[in-house]
């Protein structure tokens, strides 16, 4: 892939995030899930999060299953490493400071 056509690729990520992130009828809560489980898509409308593990990758990964309910769960950790590799500090911070006004 070219610089350009990753810039593109990341930009694509990364908007399915906050598109999710945005929508009113989408509810994150955080709770205790089965061990070694770190988040669930539960029902097209709500996330789980597990307070034991890192959140931001998590909800990305999340935010991967409703962006893109026809995705396999290899497709959605690639997505996920992708965009936790190239998506800068700064955006990161923004990000879990959305999560936490999330919760």
């Amino acid at each position: 892939m070219t610089p350009t056509e990753l810039g593109q690729k990341k930009r694509r990520l990364w908007r399915a995030c906050w598109r999710v992130m945005n929508d009113p009828t989408k509810s994150v809560k955080l709770a205790r899930l089965a061990r070694g489980v770190a988040g669930e898509y539960v029902a097209y409308s709500e996330i789980l999060l597990s307070p034991d593990h890192d959140l931001i990758p998590t909800m990305m990964h999340e935010c991967m299953h409703a962006a893109y309910p026809h995705w396999s769960e290899t497709t959605v950790r690639r997505a996920e490493a992708f965009l936790m590799r190239t998506v800068s500090l700064r955006s990161k911070r923004i990000f879990l400071k959305r999560l936490v006004e999330f919760l």
